[in-house]
Order: C-alpha cells, then sequence, then structure tokens
C-alpha cells in the first residue's frame, strides 16, 4: 500500500490471500479497502495501515475479478467467474444476495 502523494510505502506488504488478487476498491471515505482473488474470496483491508478488517468472505466457487462498495459504504458487491454477483455486508463479512447471471 502507498501514499499517493508522498509515494512512500504504508506499513508492511499487505498478505491473506492464498492466491494472486484480481481486484480491489477502496471505501468511499477511503478508510477501507475490499479485494477480490483467484483464492475464490473477498478481503477487507484498514485503508490507512492496510491491517486485515474480519474474516475472509467466501462463496463464490470461481475467481473474483471485480468489486466495489456502495456509494454509502454500508456494501459490498462481488463479480466472479462462477457467473454470480454477490452482495455482502462488510461489518459482518458475511453474504446478503446472490444474482445468477448464466453462462
Amino acid at each position: 500500500l502507498w501514499d499517493s502523494v508522498t509515494g512512500t510505502s504504508i506499513g508492511d506488504k499487505i498478505k491473506g490471500h492464498t492466491d494472486r488478487v484480481e481486484c480491489l476498491a477502496f471505501s468511499p471515505d477511503g478508510t477501507r479497502i475490499v479485494s477480490g482473488s483467484e483464492d475464490r474470496t473477498l478481503r477487507l483491508w484498514d485503508g490507512t495501515t492496510g491491517a486485515s478488517i474480519g474474516i475472509p468472505m467466501k462463496g463464490h466457487t470461481n475467481s473474483v475479478p471485480c468489486v466495489g462498495f456502495s456509494p454509502d459504504g454500508t456494501r459490498v458487491v462481488s463479480g466472479s467467474l462462477d457467473s454470480t454477483i454477490r452482495l455482502w455486508n462488510p461489518s459482518s463479512c458475511t453474504q446478503l444476495a446472490i444474482i445468477n447471471t448464466g453462462d
């Protein structure tokens, strides 16, 4: 994680996913980051320190190349190569809904 103003590293290298990170998104207020990975999970991170927040969000059965926060930061959405879009509560790291997009 890098400070965009100073160009300096913030904290240690972020570790947590067991496979390549495919995507990430900052929360609207910049305090959290969500990442999606080829390990089929989403993870939350502190946007200023890079520390892991909560537990991995599991449910996808294939790579997660697309994640984002809702405009108010209370929800996370993920898109996966398993042909689903999933809605998550980032406070509890729980899945709220699944949309099957087909093949």
